[in-house]
């Protein structure tokens, strides 16, 4: 029986499709904040605190934004997945992608816990990486 290009195509998507919450992190393709000029129009707080936290070496993003971050290119690659793929790798990409999501959910859940979620990625509160220059009355 020979293979076909799509069985060929399918069994490479499989393989691609990172495994593990790491795995996607790891990736070439992981969109991070701030790696575009549209995220100063998409997020321009965000985009203005992070720039101001570079200054200091920071990231300046919370962990509640990284995790988003992370829900946000999991999506991407499974959007991806879904017009390309017959439904029966469709659907074990999308088991795949249940399990990273279940990562991203205890990691979102062990920041809240511990009182982190709403912090910066490199500790401390977001409002020290606000725009200092306005003078208070």
């Amino acid at each position: 029986m020979t293979t076909t290009p799509a069985r060929k195509q399918a069994a490479q998507a499989l393989r691609d499709f990172p495994r593990t919450l790491a795995q996607l992190l790891a990736r070439p393709d992981y969109r991070r904040f701030g790696d575009t000029s549209d995220d100063w129009i998409n997020d321009p707080d965000r985009m203005e605190r992070c720039h101001n936290a570079a200054e200091h070496g920071e990231d300046g993003s919370t962990h509640a934004e990284a995790i988003e971050d992370m829900r946000d290119n999991l999506d991407t690659l499974r959007r991806e997945a879904r017009h390309q793929y017959s439904e029966r790798t469709k659907e074990a990409l999308d088991r795949i992608a249940e399990a990273i999501e279940a990562e991203i959910d205890a990691c979102e859940q062990w920041h809240e816990q511990n009182g982190s979620l709403h912090q910066c990625t490199g500790g401390g509160d977001p409002a020290q990486y606000r725009d200092q220059d306005t003078e208070e009355d």
